[in-house]
């Protein structure tokens, strides 16, 4: 079903309430992938990223990539809600159309302001809200709850006068939701009646041609006059916010513009939120920022006016570069979880930079791939993974200087079904490192990266050989490197040698401080102990739990369950080893990770 209609007639929250009225029938869940936050012109690609990365699934390789995604869906009973489409119509309608043509569970949801004219597909224009019955229509109740909101003793019966000014107000705006609010926001300092006034004034010198629709005409002239009602500081600040795609706080703001004052911004912002132009989300005592759609755009076409935008966004794509490679510092250890979590937060930022830096500046746009898919993949984020793999043509054409990270970054390519490749991409990584001229990935981190491809290849002599190189490296490189090996030892069947390295490896992990690689360490040594001692495997096990709890390090919640799984089969308790290979098969679904699925099952 598509929904129809202007800029803010409320298609977003219409498809949001219906989401949530349908949600019990649909057991894989109710998901909502904003396209609006996606630059104009997007392919499909970029489409079935985002969906695939807010379901956290990975796609199956296809013929078409829409084909890929289906079969990433199959079995799955669920309503994929896709918002604000109109500006990736095509692609988006491409993508719909591949997912609905095999038979299945699958349902989905469009808003758009433009018709997908599908065939087979519902449309329902959303109208605006009704104006019939003057000061009882369902628009002057939005108007007055919105201007209560604001000034709590605001009420219709201050005067007939009030009253007549509200329902003419409702009447201009066409009903309008957005449009409404937008005008109810100015009853904080204002009265019906000046605003009355002055919307009359406004929109009769912004009219457009006869024959366009009313109300496609008068949100924008509302966003612009609302605007207009600013200071010039609050509009600067409103116009430069819509670069940013999925929110932002204050601190990103002040990184990418040079803002010296954060005192002033954080008043400009607040002026912003009280005037219902920005809405600001409060959670664990920081609040993140966002726009709504029409508000975004209007910002765009400001600074796109006035020739500011391709420096917005270059501005913007070099500050979420430079933070990506700065969390990735402090990633290998223990600013794992801060690291991953900023990742998780900005990944529409990060996306956003991405498809800007492509074609304008490579170096930019490396160091956004390839960090973002080394810090991500610990966190099963694998998008960005086809980043990195999207920029290693272009990247080695013109010799950009982290280009071993990027290789590296396409290494982790194994977890998403494309491990022959992955293994190539990270032995590359290893071999330019050792190229004058290059910025080398983490000490060791490329031969651990080319390590977990082969043996994902099938090359398990390749995976010990790498392995025990790294582990050789003094530093950090242990953490990582040393549970590898430990792996890879236990495999090729020299348990006795993986087992007086165990100590060492779970050492060397609480050592750098990454829970992230002490999970990794239990997990392989549980793996060594199930050959000899189960009980004791078990146990290791149980230590790994308790950290993936702790720090939330749910990338190895699935493998501790399916290697749990098995040894209990082997032990005899199959009521167990169901259980368990259930929770495990789940987990890698839900989490993407293709090759451990396969594995599983």
């Amino acid at each position: 079903m598509v929904l129809t209609g202007a800029g803010g007639v409320g298609k977003t929250r219409l498809a949001s309430e219906v989401a949530l009225a349908v949600a019990d029938e649909f057991p894989d869940g109710v998901w909502i992938v904003e396209l609006g936050v996606i630059g104009e012109g997007a392919v499909g690609q970029v489409i079935a990223d985002a969906v695939t990365t807010t379901l956290g699934i990975a796609p199956q390789e296809g013929p078409t990539i829409g084909e890929g995604l289906a079969d990433g869906l199959a079995g799955r009973r669920l309503l994929l809600v896709l918002d604000n489409c109109e500006h990736v119509l095509d692609a988006a309608a491409s993508v719909v159309t591949t997912l609905l043509a095999p038979p299945g569970e699958l349902k989905i949801l469009v808003t758009s302001r433009v018709s997908m004219q599908l065939a087979h597909v519902q449309e329902i224009e959303v109208p605006p809200l009704p104006l019939t019955g003057g000061a009882s229509s369902p628009a002057v109740a939005l108007f007055a709850a919105r201007a209560r909101g604001v000034r709590p003793n605001f009420a219709l019966e201050d005067g007939r006068d009030t009253e007549q000014a509200v329902v003419e107000i409702c009447g201009v705006l066409d009903g309008l939701p957005l449009a409404i609010e937008l005008a109810a926001a100015r009853m904080a300092g204002m009265g019906a009646i000046d605003v009355r006034d002055r919307l009359g004034d406004r929109f009769r010198l912004l009219e457009g041609p006869p024959a366009a629709p009313r109300r496609h005409r008068s949100l924008p002239d509302l966003v612009g006059w609302s605007v207009e009602l600013l200071g010039s500081a609050d509009r600067e600040v409103l116009a430069r916010t819509s670069v940013f795609a999925g929110g932002f706080d204050a601190g990103s703001y002040a990184g990418t513009f040079g803002v010296v004052d954060d005192v002033e911004l954080l008043r400009s912002l607040d002026r912003l939120v009280r005037s219902s132009l920005v809405v600001g989300d409060h959670g664990e005592g920081r609040v993140r920022y966002r726009l709504l759609e029409t508000i975004r755009q209007h910002g765009l076409d400001t600074l796109e006016n006035a020739s500011l935008l391709d420096a917005a966004r270059d501005a913007h794509a070099r500050y979420f570069a430079a933070q990506a490679a700065d969390h990735w510092a402090r990633w290998n250890g223990p600013g794992w979880r801060s690291s991953v979590d900023w990742l998780t937060t900005e990944l529409a930022n990060l996306r956003a930079a991405f498809q800007w830096s492509c074609e304008r500046d490579m170096n930019t746009a490396v160091d956004v791939a390839a960090h973002a898919a080394l810090i991500g993949t610990s966190a099963s984020q694998f998008e960005p993974i086809g980043w990195a793999e999207r920029l290693l043509e272009p990247a080695t054409t013109t010799s950009v200087a982290r280009l071993p990270r990027l290789y590296a970054a396409a290494g982790y390519a194994c977890f998403v079904g494309r491990a022959v490749a992955a293994a190539a991409h990270a032995e590359r990584a290893v071999a330019l490192e050792a190229e004058p001229g290059f910025d080398p990935c983490e000490p060791g981190l490329a031969a651990f990266i080319a390590a977990l491809a082969n043996v994902y290849a099938g090359n398990l002599d390749r995976y010990v050989e790498l392995a025990t190189a790294a582990a050789r490296l003094p530093g950090s490189a242990r953490a990582f490197a040393l549970p590898a090996l430990v792996d890879g030892l236990q495999v090729s069947g020299r348990v006795d040698e993986a087992q007086d390295r165990l100590e060492a490896a779970v050492a060397a992990a609480r050592d750098v401080g990454s829970p992230f690689w002490l999970a990794y360490a239990l997990w392989t040594a549980g793996l060594t102990l199930s050959k000899s001692d189960p009980s004791r495997a078990l146990s290791t096990w149980d230590q790994a739990i308790e950290v993936v709890d702790q720090h939330g390090v749910d990338f190895f919640r699935g493998f501790i369950a399916r290697d749990a799984a098995r040894l209990h089969a082997t032990e005899g308790d199959v009521d167990a080893s169901f259980e368990l290979y259930a929770r495990a098969i789940d987990m890698f679904h839900a989490a993407g990770n293709v090759a451990q699925l396969i594995i599983t099952l």
